[in-house]
């Protein structure tokens, strides 16, 4: 997303000056809804003004990041008092020369299982040009990321169930070793998997190996997850 905002925001100061900002907006929209990771437009009071797919998902598993009367909601106390400082501050400063104020911060999940990224941005641009928004919110789900990211070098490359999870595992800087021990399995049938995968990618070293998995690891799914 760091490499895609400032395409999307310079669409949008061209279309502005031709007169079609309520297109791009509608295909800035549809754009967001193609990504893995969740995507939220709040305005200063922290009301919900966009939620795209992904976010909408995250809603509905309730585990932590939730949507209630208009407004995103965190339970973890210190993390929603993060974000409505962030917010707030995005709000003051959106319009003066140097509003940089950004947040990274983790949500924890009521289920323990691995928390959530959420990252705050502010959203650019004169007044009237991105409406009452003025934060842009990205909820990273390491979860989604592990499973979409697994199909998708899946579909390349051609691999096996088996070798898509090391794949991904290489992608997401674990060590086979590690994989080996998260997941229960012999070391000696991982190093099996990576000796696939380089003959599937053409690859001689680990090196090499995952510089080409990375290039196809996106956050841009293949298709919307229902």
């Amino acid at each position: 997303m760091a490499v895609l905002l400032p395409h999307f925001q310079q669409a949008t100061d061209v279309m502005r000056r031709i007169g079609k900002l309520s297109d791009t907006k509608a295909a800035f929209e549809r754009t967001l809804d193609w990504l893995a990771d969740g995507v939220v437009l709040l305005a200063s009071d922290g009301s919900l003004r966009y939620a795209n797919v992904a976010a909408q998902k995250i809603f509905r598993a309730n585990d932590g990041i939730a949507i209630r009367r208009g407004a995103l909601t965190i339970e973890p106390s210190d993390a929603a008092a993060k974000l409505g400082t962030a917010v707030k501050a995005i709000g003051r400063l959106r319009h003066a020369a140097d509003a940089t104020m950004q947040a990274d911060f983790m949500v924890l999940r009521r289920s323990d299982a691995a928390s959530y990224l959420l990252l705050v941005r502010p959203l650019l641009g004169e007044p009237g040009e991105t409406g009452e928004s003025v934060a842009l919110v990205f909820i990273h789900d390491p979860l989604i990321r592990k499973t979409s990211g697994a199909k998708l070098l899946a579909q390349v490359f051609g691999l096996t169930a088996a070798e898509a999870d090391v794949a991904n595992a290489l992608c997401l800087g674990l060590s086979p070793d590690e994989h080996a021990r998260q997941n229960q399995i012999s070391a000696n049938t991982v190093y099996t998997h990576i000796r696939h995968l380089k003959e599937k990618t053409g690859s001689r070293r680990m090196a090499e190996l995952i510089r080409k998995l990375n290039d196809v690891q996106v956050t841009v799914v293949a298709k919307r997850e229902e």
